[in-house]
């Protein structure tokens, strides 16, 4: 069975016959002579009237890549190449592709591989189609190569810490994403890995949105730091707002409204208290940032400003805090108002300095009568 014949016709434009020939090479269980004419042929099919063969092909690649023969492997990964290509923005299917066409063979073919094809990379290519499909199998991807992945392979270890990054953010775990995309950037930079301008600023935005977006404490507290310490950080997109966190200053409803222009699909996902992830950190932002400079707010104003209903639903954020979150706290419901820190108050204050001074008087007075001691003895 040869695809000469077929050249000619798709050079005048007949694609019908190469199609039903790629269904008979699987039909008939047969492998074709002249697969490398026909190679650039699919290469340089347009848009226009690639999907005719496409469907074709992909029974093709994957009929042969169960029917794998030493002498056409690098062929064979030159279609399989094509094949991913042809997929364009469909990530998923992508992903898939490596796995089945890419790595199976490398790993199950029983194939002598070449040097020149490392499977390791292979995994990380499906890993980052998945993740742009926003495809937990991701995990799986990574897991695989885990272990095998080193600081010797520099580029692929840089890849390798931008899509566990990527990893941790899609499963919503903004501490350690944005503490990876750091760590990510801080390795190039010892491995002398350069990146290009776009990668820098995607790896340090992406940083400062999971920071933004994770529970306070001293490590994010750390972290916000780093990034708006880092020379780029003006540069990328919620500058504005990683500027108003780490300044600790409000943030308004247009500031969320901004910051939410570019996330991702899980940033935005509602949780079981019916706010969005985005809602509820700026939601602790503010409080946290009021907390800090007065001791009573009326509800009114915590509503206003947490871009809540009203005083109810003030209420129930603040109260959902002080149980949930550790927020020092009481709400005064008659009075409708708010008290934070109530241990810090000024009576408690005044009462510790009244004690702290009556501690250090009674030390005083101590060494003043020995003193007195020790001279009437020296008198005597």
């Amino acid at each position: 069975m040869s695809c000469h014949k077929y050249l000619d016709d798709v050079k005048d434009g007949n694609l019908r016959g190469l199609q039903n020939f790629l269904e008979g090479c699987c039909q008939n269980e047969s492998m074709p002579k002249g697969l490398d004419l026909l190679l650039p042929v699919l290469t340089n099919l347009d848009g226009e009237h690639d999907s005719t063969v496409i469907d074709a092909l992909e029974d093709f690649v994957h009929y042969w890549a169960r029917n794998m023969t030493e002498n056409k492997i690098e062929i064979f990964y030159q279609f399989a190449d094509l094949f991913v290509d042809r997929t364009e923005t469909d990530f998923k299917k992508a992903g898939k592709a490596y796995e089945n066409l890419h790595i199976n063979v490398a790993e199950n073919s029983g194939c002598v591989i070449p040097s020149k094809y490392n499977v390791d990379e292979f995994y990380l290519l499906a890993a980052e189609n998945y993740l742009q499909e926003g495809e937990f199998r991701a995990d799986d991807c990574l897991k695989r190569i885990r272990n095998r992945i080193t600081r010797k392979d520099k580029l692929l270890y840089i890849r390798y810490k931008f899509c566990s990054s990527e990893l941790q953010n899609l499963q919503r775990n903004y501490g350690g994403a944005s503490y990876c995309y750091l760590s990510t950037l801080r390795d190039a930079d010892a491995l002398a890995v350069e990146l290009n301008p776009e990668s820098q600023n995607v790896s340090l935005n992406n940083a400062a949105v999971c920071a933004i977006l994770d529970k306070h404490g001293p490590p994010r507290e750390a972290i916000l730091k780093e990034i708006q310490a880092h020379p780029l950080s003006q540069e990328i997109p919620v500058s504005n707002i990683l500027n108003k966190v780490c300044n600790k200053q409000l943030c308004t409803p247009k500031d969320r409204k901004q910051f939410e222009t570019d996330l991702a699909p899980q940033h935005l996902a509602i949780g079981a208290d019916g706010r969005t992830f985005v809602e509820n950190a700026f939601i602790r932002h503010n409080v946290s940032v009021v907390s800090s400079v007065y001791k009573n707010v009326s509800l009114k104003t915590m509503a206003h400003i947490l871009g809540v209903e009203d005083e109810i639903a003030a209420q129930e954020v603040i109260t959902e805090m002080i149980t949930k979150q550790g927020l020092k706290a009481i709400i005064d419901g008659v009075g409708m108002t708010v008290e934070f820190n109530p241990d810090e108050s000024i009576l408690c204050t005044w009462e510790d300095q009244i004690m702290e001074f009556c501690t250090e008087l009674d030390v005083l007075s101590s060494d003043i009568q020995r003193a007195k001691e020790r001279s009437t003895n020296m008198t005597n």
